[in-house]
């Protein structure tokens, strides 16, 4: 499916399907619900340090 074919399904909907369809990919994948909580509420500082523990964490594991 192309994106064109996706905004003009999108463009058709009502506002409550619309509504829906987000509220069902919120629920349905982690990562849109990661990326919608940050487009509602960016907080970089957090993201920043989430980041950088798994950086930390990757070079220098706690289990040696």
């Amino acid at each position: 499916m192309s994106k064109t074919e996706v905004k003009k399904y999108i463009k058709s909907l009502e506002r409550g399907s619309l509504e829906a369809l987000v509220m069902d990919l919120y629920s349905a994948r982690k990562d849109a619900k990661e990326y919608l909580e940050y487009v509602v509420k960016p907080n970089d500082k957090e993201k920043l340090e989430h980041y950088k523990a798994i950086i930390i964490n990757e070079f220098f594991p706690k289990r040696g």
